[in-house]
């Protein structure tokens, strides 16, 4: 039980890290059609 938390925590982390990679690549292609 231990383990599976911290393990669970990360997963977490790293899909909102995704998430946000995702959005900021999304807001750059916007910027540069804007442009």
């Amino acid at each position: 039980m231990t383990k599976q938390s911290p393990l669970s925590c990360k997963s977490e982390i790293d899909l909102s890290d995704l998430r946000n990679e995702e959005i900021i690549s999304l807001s750059r292609q916007n910027l540069l059609y804007a442009g």
